[in-house]
């Protein structure tokens, strides 16, 4: 890893009530290790009574359909050329899942992870990783990741 800093951000995603949607697609560049550090989830539900939103993390084998997005320097001095990619909004789901951990959030409300030093979340290089949500209810999310490659 070169320690250049990355973030990346979904935009407004919309979530089909009980469909499993990837909201975000993080690819390394072949041969070159990512990591993420830091991951944000924010909800637009409109209701206190509805059911909370299961947010995976996941591994992928196999990309699925997104829209492009550019990962962006947190460091804009730095010189290098970030290498990892990444799509949003999958209309196609990626395959070959394996889930990492699993956990709830309220659609009222917003998640911060900041990832321990020493437990970032490694992605090798070429291998894909991603979030995925499941709502009980039609509901908005924004995912921000931070990682450095």
């Amino acid at each position: 890893m070169s320690g250049v800093g990355f973030y990346m951000t979904t935009g407004e995603v919309a979530l089909t009530a009980a469909t499993a949607k990837t909201i975000i697609e993080v690819t390394a560049a072949a041969n070159h290790r990512a990591v993420i550090k830091k991951i944000h989830l924010w909800f637009k539900g409109v209701s206190v009574t509805e059911e909370s939103v299961t947010v995976d993390l996941i591994r992928i084998t196999t990309t699925g359909t997104g829209t492009a997005g550019t990962p962006v320097k947190r460091d804009p001095d730095m010189s290098e050329t970030l290498a990892v990619d990444f799509k949003h909004t999958l209309t196609v789901e990626p395959t070959g899942v394996t889930v990492l951990e699993t956990f709830s959030i309220h659609p009222q409300s917003g998640y911060a992870e900041v990832l321990p030093i020493e437990w970032p979340i490694p992605i090798p290089g070429g291998d894909l990783w991603g979030i995925r949500c499941t709502a009980d209810n039609a509901v908005s999310v924004i995912a921000n990741v931070l990682g450095e490659e």
